[in-house]
Parts: structure tokens; C-alpha cells; sequence
């Protein structure tokens, strides 16, 4: 069920991929991945109160993906909740700061002037979350953030 809601994903069929991730879910309710995949789905639809909820039921089941945090983040922004975007999106790099970068620490990711390290740059991924927060900052007149 869960592979033929990623087929659905591929081929941009939102509601069956929807319907496949529901049925994962309803015989394996920990999967992390299910709620993630459907949430992304649920986005694609501009479901972003109902994509909300099945990314915070994934970082409860999984608190290291990253990505249910970026999504979290992109649909607080088409919610106009920025400040919340910002905090995902931050967050986010955090995570990914840990899992993928094997920093010492995530810390080293903000300085104390909360400032990003831009030696993350170069990351494709990271770049869409930095390009995410700018584009909010842009939103908020905080140009110097941005």
C-alpha cells in the first residue's frame, strides 16, 4: 500500500496516493514514513491544516526527519503563520545538521547572533530551506535576515 501511494506521488495522483498512505497507516499506525508521504500529499492539495497534523504525528514518531519539519515549515507559510515557518525551518537544518552532516553539534549550525553557518550551503536540500527562509524574512520586511 505504502509503495503504490509513492507511485501515486510520481505520477502527481495526490487523493489515491492519500487513500494508499491512509490504508498503511490504519495496519501500521507507527509508521513515521506513511504520515510524512501523506502529509506531503495532503500539501500538494493545499490541505495545509490536515498536512500540519500528519508532519507533527511523524517528528512524534520520528523526531529526526527534517523534512516533515520543512514541510511544517513551507505550509505555515502558506498559512501566513511565519514566525512558526521560521522555527520549523530552523529546526530543520538543525536536524539535518545532526543526522546528515555529523557536525559535533547542531548548535554549530546557529551562532550566538543567530546566524547561519554558511558552510551548509552547498547542500542542495539545506539551500531550499535557507532560499524558504529568506523568502519569509523577505515577507516580514526583516531584510537584514534575509
Amino acid at each position: 500500500m505504502q509503495r503504490q501511494g509513492e507511485g501515486n506521488m510520481a505520477s502527481s495522483e495526490w487523493g489515491f496516493g492519500i487513500q494508499q498512505f491512509t490504508t498503511a497507516i490504519l495496519f501500521w499506525p507507527s509508521n513515521a514514513d506513511a504520515y510524512y508521504l501523506r502529509g506531503v500529499c495532503y500539501k500538494h492539495q493545499n490541505k495545509f491544516t490536515e498536512s500540519i497534523e500528519d508532519l507533527v504525528k511523524t517528528v512524534e514518531i520520528n523526531p529526526n526527519n527534517f523534512d516533515a519539519y520543512a514541510q511544517h515549515g513551507y505550509c505555515n507559510v502558506q498559512l501566513s503563520e511565519f514566525d512558526t515557518a521560521i522555527d520549523n525551518f530552523k529546526f530543520a537544518i538543525k536536524i539535518y545538521n545532526q543526522t546528515k552532516l555529523k557536525k559535533e553539534s547542531a548548535d554549530n549550525v546557529i551562532n550566538n547572533d543567530d546566524k547561519f553557518d554558511c558552510n551548509l550551503l552547498n547542500d542542495i536540500k539545506v539551500d531550499w530551506y535557507f532560499y524558504e527562509l529568506a523568502q519569509i524574512y523577505f515577507k516580514q520586511r526583516k531584510f537584514e535576515e534575509a
